[in-house]
């Protein structure tokens, strides 16, 4: 049996949360994937985990700017870069076809989420939610 981590991107939200409590999610995150890199786990995230806005329409690297709501000070870029840096994206998985990423998440809103199809559609893998 083959296990894989995906880090679902949607599930991140930060808005309403403290710049303290809102870096304390992003380090619980890094925290989760680099113990699952570190067990030899295969370990995924999709090209869009830096895209999406993740508090007040700021993607994951906008949060190095100083005024935003949530700040990613120096260290945890590096460390969050580092980790990152380590992962394959979707595009350079081979032994997992998505037949369609558009998904709907309890009769909500389809949308189009590679992590969740692949968790949903992809065979035996786990999602990695912050």
């Amino acid at each position: 049996m083959k296990v894989r981590f995906v880090v679902d991107e949607r599930s991140i939200d930060l808005n309403g949360l403290t710049s303290t409590d809102g870096l304390e999610v992003i380090e619980s995150l890094l925290e989760r994937v680099e113990d699952a890199l570190n067990e030899g786990y295969g370990t995924c995230f999709d090209d869009e985990l830096f895209s999406i806005p993740l508090v007040s329409r700021r993607s994951f690297w906008e949060l190095c700017d100083p005024a935003s709501p949530v700040y990613l000070p120096p260290e945890i870029r590096q460390r969050a870069a580092a980790t990152f840096g380590r992962m394959q994206r979707w595009y350079e998985v081979n032994d997992v076809q998505l037949p369609s990423v558009d998904v709907s998440v309890d009769g909500g809103a389809v949308e189009t989420t590679a992590s969740i199809a692949g968790v949903n559609g992809g065979g035996k893998m786990c999602q990695m939610a912050a």
